[in-house]
């Protein structure tokens, strides 16, 4: 479907904080509602999803709250199973999704000035069957984390770039797993920090810091949400990271 300026206005201003308050964090690739964040630089509304009405291709929409105009642009050439974007302090917007045929983590850039975007690219190697891709920003640095095949023996992998010197170098394997459900991979950044998380059990979360001084990523460790729930054992990660 087709959202107008109000709608993508309304599902910001009452859906997204009652996301972050349910769930501790944004929406997910893979959702079926919009992924959305908003432009630091120009205050605009952007969106990213999965468009049926486009033949399952990932489409950007832009809502400028100023003027009420609405840019809608198809990002990816083939259908999608799931998107996230993620914009920089730039205001350089960035989609990444998973490709639905070939299961290859893709993504495009916006330039913030021309509104142009990129040639999509991948991330992972042809012929890995790669899923739930993240994405966020770290200053001028762009994190990409996904899963490599599924339940017992996947593995999480991570990559980044620093101001876009593409292409992206080759993911390292953060963990190999040994839960069977979903990774529910969730990828953050905040205060120069950037750590990744993920379900490694019935009411454990196992996570991961990358490490700026060793450049490397950190042995994972466990977080138990044992009488609590994930939304709060990821808060405790967090608290963690940033040593609150």
């Amino acid at each position: 479907m087709r959202y107008t300026g109000s709608e993508i206005r309304r599902f910001v201003v009452i859906v997204l904080p009652l996301m972050w308050m349910c769930a501790g964090a944004p929406a997910r690739a893979g959702d079926t509602a919009p992924d959305l964040e908003v432009n630091p630089v120009t205050g605009a509304v952007e969106a990213v999803e999965v468009s049926p009405e486009d033949g399952g291709l990932v489409r950007h929409v832009e809502d400028d709250v100023e003027t009420g105009l609405v840019l809608q642009t198809v990002v990816s050439a083939e259908p999608a199973a799931g998107s996230q974007i993620a914009i920089k302090e730039t205001g350089e917007s960035w989609a990444v999704w998973e490709e639905a045929g070939t299961a290859e983590i893709r993504y495009a850039y916006r330039d913030p000035l021309t509104k142009i975007w990129s040639a999509e690219a991948s991330v992972n190697p042809a012929g890995e069957a790669a899923h739930g891709p993240r994405i966020v920003h770290n200053g001028l640095e762009t994190w990409i984390a996904y899963e490599v095949g599924e339940g017992p023996g996947s593995s999480i992998a991570v990559t980044g770039i620093v101001d876009s010197p593409e292409p992206f170098p080759p993911a390292v394997t953060v963990a190999t797993r040994t839960f069977a459900a979903s990774a529910d991979l969730d990828l953050r950044a905040e205060s120069g920090h950037v750590w990744v998380s993920w379900v490694e059990g019935e009411t454990e979360l196992a996570w991961s810091e990358y490490d700026t001084s060793a450049g490397t990523w950190t042995p994972p460790r466990i977080e138990s949400y044992a009488g609590s729930t994930a939304a709060d054992a990821r808060l405790a990660i967090r608290s963690r990271v940033l040593g609150q």
